[in-house]
């Protein structure tokens, strides 16, 4: 990270609000594949393992290339990917991890605000002067979680907290997204509304 921060331009100061979101890669399938390597670059999904019964919390993108997505029930996924490894999950090993996220964002500016066990809000305007830039930040913080603790992560910047999402989106997997006053109205012009973080489909056909 030293080097990539070396390389960076001139440190700089901004008027406008910077809030990022580190957005986890199907963070508890990552965990297990990071965990046992028998599961790396498999279709993986978190689960019970009854055949019938169950939810899926999360899967691998292996296996979201087969259909397979969070919310649907298992009996649906194994018809989708029946050769899937369903795993029951470790709650607590997800949330040390997720601590140990926010405890590297906090390297990166006091204002960390954990939206869920694989999200957090970021505050890193006033941090902008001392790393550099808001990509130096974004990468910056990828890189000391693939370095700590082996784990994708995508990041969107922002200028508030439903952009940053959105931006976060257009990040995954493993990478980062910039949303600011430059593409900003670009961006937002073609895009659906429901796109847009809280917006479901009774409120999208009321504002369309």
């Amino acid at each position: 990270f030293s080097e990539f921060l070396s390389s960076k331009l001139p440190m700089s100061a901004s008027n406008e609000k910077n809030i990022a979101l580190i957005d986890m890669d199907a963070f508890f399938a990552s965990v297990e594949q990071r965990d046992n390597p028998a599961l790396r670059g498999k279709p993986v999904l978190i689960a019970g393992t009854d055949a019938q019964k169950g939810v899926v919390t999360t899967c691998s993108y292996e296996a979201r290339k087969m259909g397979c997505h969070s919310g649907m029930s298992v009996f649906e996924a194994r018809q989708l990917c029946p050769d899937g490894y369903y795993v029951a999950g470790n709650h607590n090993k997800y949330v040390y991890a997720s601590m140990r996220i926010i405890e590297i964002c906090h390297s990166f500016t006091p204002v960390v605000e954990p939206f869920s066990v694989d999200e957090m809000f970021l505050d890193i305007t006033g941090s902008i002067r001392y790393f550099g830039s808001k990509e130096t930040i974004a990468e910056g913080i990828r890189q000391e979680i693939k370095k700590k603790l082996n784990l994708p992560s995508s990041v969107g910047v922002a200028p508030n907290k439903v952009l940053a999402k959105l931006a976060s989106k257009f990040a995954k997997p493993d990478g980062f997204f910039i949303i600011d006053n430059d593409n900003k109205a670009e961006i937002l012009e073609e895009l659906e509304v429901d796109k847009l973080f809280g917006i479901g489909h009774r409120t999208k056909d009321k504002l369309n």
